[in-house]
């Protein structure tokens, strides 16, 4: 009979051409025959390479490499001496091993031997998973070649080893040197190597995206190669995709987006991942790191995933000092830590930006790097486990998925246990209504192969019935505000979760007019006035509208002002879109507690005049205005993609169907709301919804002279950068005319030479081409909090000022003001505005305020 090898890989054999050398002083009697001699070295190298242990054998005791411990790094010391001492593969026909020497000056394809990492990997065949292909690397640095639209090295083969011959992972780099904008056009075209197979095995080898990290080499310092840019930028070291990925004793180095591996199992033992906010991704099913050290930069570690399990981790902190704190999840992740050093003593540490109300986070013996224990701020979202709980994520239970699946080599230890509950999958939010129809949560245990039994508990004004692993939740609510209510769900083991449910009163009936609404015109504005009977509740909430239309019953309404966030826009500023035109009021009344009544209609008898309208002049923080009109269209939006080709837009489609004069116009998804991150969360305005979406408001009339705006902005990023990538921008035009594509303004934009740098340039356009006029500034690190940015056209003097509110923390210092100045050649007549945001969704902008301002008038 055989047994597998524990903690090795299977390869053929090696025929020895001299004596088989001591690899170990304390190696052993390996081949159980009473003495320890050099058989026992030629037995341990014989069964490391086949993977087979021969029943009466002993490897697993063996400490080949001497290092007082048994793993996997004595088969890589025995594959190491072996090649040392010039061992020869036998490439027969049950073979699938091929090395790798960068020495060599050509490949040699008839000793399956090749110089570099791709010829090996063109020739290497697709194993199986009783006999997987072996690649063998002997140390050395090996460069990739990707491009900019090609990854390094992809991996798409099954049941492939790749095997450092080293137990140092430093000793055996394989590395690119592409980032977004730099050598890649993007993000997932930047990774020295990405992989989509199953079965892949990664072992002593060091994965380098040195675009912005140098690579150093201690073995041979001549070998080590210098990064390609101090700008920082998206520069993937790895991603993969697939199943039983195993990756042990490895380093995945890069600095921005250093690692997502989508595999539906990964398993990392006593790797290293270093990298900077968001570094680490994994959306495909479970990530296991096992004793794994990760190194983080900056402020997030895991950018989003599914699952992942650190176990016996140490997470180290490198970033520069200051007070934002370090949050272990940026977006949203199941992650479990297990007997983890977090280093909570060396500044705030949090679960993440975004509290989410579930247990989204487990725990268990948490210290920081004094061995005291870790505190991570607000457990409100995450739960200790007890150790019953945490055993559940033993590694057999976790990887074992429906195949048996066994990298850690556990199973004899754990599967008498059975599979215990590791979590349980509910409902995040729910809300009911008192007097209405009941709200359902669904609890699904996870993994499904465990107990699913659960038991629901409440908090609350609601009562609940359960029905298997479901249960019903009913409000009662008797007061006049919503409430919060708690569902827990309980598995066998004691593992829970929990379901935020917003119980909202009764809802009466909608309220009544005491005074019927009528309009009236003021002072430039036009006004709808009213009263409600709001019964018990305290607010009206009433939903009103405005609308602009072509005569008095109605025809060619559209909508020009509305109500949000539960507050009627009681009053609509007159501009001179509206004169010659009717103006309708339509009113559904309404309050927090009722629901919400038939709408009324007030048409103002008289067409607007320009006495009616007092001032040319726009202000508007957007909280009325409508941000989706019905006349945006797919080929707007796809002709404005081809716009971030160039640094600045060179040609600009010649018009913008649907424009409606005198108001507001919006293409691509915008919204009203709160925006997120550090400084914008508590911001409200109009936010970037989609890449390439515009703001334009059109005069009705081509007869202004000088103009100027006031743009009160904050991006959601938090660094200064501004966008999501280098060479990422946004535009701010005064004296635009949507219909010929002319103006004039600012060019804001993330370098792509400095990092944490906003570049603002002066542009002019006409008809459609730009040119950019003067000099260009920059302001490092510090647009980031209410930024202000004001354009000035006198005559043929264009101003731009940028400020920011943002003040260091560490240092007490603000940012310093900018002014760019510059001459424009054309000088229109034309009065309009547009905001074009080029940057993708993860770098937001939140329009706050926005003011237009107009000189004397030419005739």
């Amino acid at each position: 009979m055989k047994k597998k090898l524990k903690m090795t890989f299977a390869v053929s054999l090696l025929v020895p051409t001299m004596a088989v050398p001591s690899f170990g002083a304390t190696l052993g009697d390996v081949n159980n025959d009473g003495q320890i001699t050099a058989d026992d070295s030629s037995a341990a190298l014989q069964i490391c390479l086949t993977g087979i242990v021969p029943e009466n054998c002993l490897f697993e005791m063996a400490d080949v490499n001497g290092d007082g411990i048994v793993d996997s790094r004595d088969s890589a010391h025995i594959l190491q001496k072996a090649l040392d001492n010039n061992y020869e593969f036998n490439n027969g026909e049950t073979s699938n091993i091929i090395t790798v020497n960068g020495s060599l000056s050509q490949d040699d394809p008839a000793n399956n031997t090749y110089a570099t990492i791709e010829a090996a990997y063109e020739a290497a065949p697709a194993g199986t998973a009783e006999n997987p292909t072996v690649i063998s690397i002997m140390p050395g640095v090996y460069r990739l070649h990707g491009d900019e639209s090609k990854n390094g090295l992809s991996i798409t083969k099954d049941y492939l080893t790749f095997v450092g011959l080293s137990d140092d992972p430093n000793d055996v780099v394989i590395a690119d040197n592409r980032g977004n904008n730099q050598g890649a056009s993007g993000n997932y075209n930047s990774a020295t190597v990405v992989s989509n197979c199953t079965g892949l095995t990664l072992k002593n080898i060091s994965i380098y995206n040195y675009c912005n990290v140098d690579v150093p080499y201690a073995k041979d310092p001549s070998q080590a190669l210098t990064k390609r840019s101090d700008l920082e930028t998206q520069a993937f070291a790895y991603f993969g995709g697939g199943d039983k990925h195993f990756y042990d004793n490895c380093q995945f180095i890069s600095i921005l987006d250093t690692f997502e591996n989508d595999v539906k199992r990964g398993y990392y033992k006593n790797c290293y991942i270093q990298g900077t906010n968001d570094f680490i991704m994994g959306w495909g099913g479970i990530q296991v790191l096992d004793g794994c050290t990760i190194n983080s930069l900056s402020n997030h570690v895991v950018g989003g995933g599914e699952k992942f399990l650190f176990k016996d981790c140490t997470f180290q902190l490198n970033k520069p000092e200051g007070t934002l704190p370090t949050y272990l999840c940026k977006g949203w992740a199941d992650i479990t830590l297990l007997n983890c050093q977090i280093p909570t003593d060396k500044g705030t540490y949090q679960w993440t930006p975004s509290l989410p109300g579930q247990y989204t986070f487990q725990y268990r013996n948490l210290t920081d790097s004094t061995g005291a224990k870790a505190n991570i701020v607000d457990d409100s979202c995450a739960i200790e486990l007890t150790d019953e709980q945490a055993d559940a994520y033993n590694l057999w239970n976790v990887l074992r998925g429906d195949d048996d699946w066994d990298p850690a080599n556990c199973r004899t230890q754990y599967e008498n246990k059975g599979s215990e509950p590791m979590r349980i999958v509910t409902n995040d939010a729910i809300t009911v209504k008192t007097g209405e129809a009941s709200g359902t949560i669904t609890a699904s245990v996870y993994p499904a192969r465990a107990n699913q039994n659960v038991t629901f508990t409440a908090e609350g004004d609601v009562t609940i019935e359960q029905n298997g692993n479901k249960c019903t939740v009913t409000a009662n609510n008797h007061t006049l505000n919503p409430t919060t209510a708690i569902v827990t769900a309980t598995a066998s083991n004691g593992i829970k979760n929990k379901t935020v449910v917003t119980v909202e009163p009764k809802i009466e009936d909608a309220p009544t007019f005491t005074k019927e609404p009528t309009v009236n015109i003021s002072n430039g504005a036009i006004n709808v006035d009213y009263a409600l009977d709001l019964g018990v509740a305290s607010n009206d909430t009433s939903l009103i509208t405005w609308y602009r239309c072509d005569d008095a019953e109605g025809n060619g309404a559209i909508a020009i002002a509305d109500s949000k966030m539960d507050t009627p826009t009681k009053s609509y500023t007159l501009c001179e879109g509206d004169i010659g035109k009717y103006i309708k009021m339509v009113i559904a009344p309404d309050s927090e507690l009722s629901k919400v009544g038939d709408a009324v209609t007030v048409m103002y008898p008289n067409p607007i005049t320009a006495d009616d309208v007092t001032s040319a002049n726009i202000d508007t923080n957007f909280q009325s205005v409508p941000t989706h009109p019905p006349f945006i269209t797919t080929d707007v939006l796809n002709s404005v993609l081809e716009d971030g080709v160039t640094p600045y837009r060179t040609l600009l489609e010649k018009s913008i169907p649907g424009t409606v004069k005198g108001k507001w116009n919006f293409i691509g998804d915008w919204y009203y709301n709160y925006g997120s991150g550090t400084y914008a969360s508590n911001v409200k305005g109009a936010i970037t919804g989609t890449r390439y979406c515009r703001a334009i408001y059109a005069q009705p009339t081509n007869n202004y002279g000088d103009m100027s705006a006031v743009v009160d902005l904050t991006p959601e990023k938090t660094a200064g950068q501004g966008f999501g990538s280098a060479g990422q921008y946004e535009e701010l035009l005064i004296k635009f005319d949507p219909d010929t594509q002319t103006g004039c303004g600012i060019h804001y934009m993330r370098s792509k030479s400095m990092t944490n740098t906003i570049e603002f340039q002066l542009m002019e356009y006409k008809d459609g081409v730009g040119t950019p006029i003067g000099d260009m500034q920059y302001i490092q690190a510090g647009f980031r909090d209410r930024c202000r940015i004001t354009l000035d056209l006198t005559g043929t003097t264009l101003t731009a000022n940028v400020s920011s509110q943002y003040v260091d923390a560490l240092t007490g210092e603000g940012v310093t003001p900018i002014t760019l100045t510059g001459t424009i050649t054309n000088v229109t007549n034309f009065g309009g505005f547009e905001i074009y945001h080029q940057g993708s969704t993860g770098g937001r902008y939140v329009f706050e305020n926005v003011s237009l301002n107009y000189g004397a008038r030419t005739k």
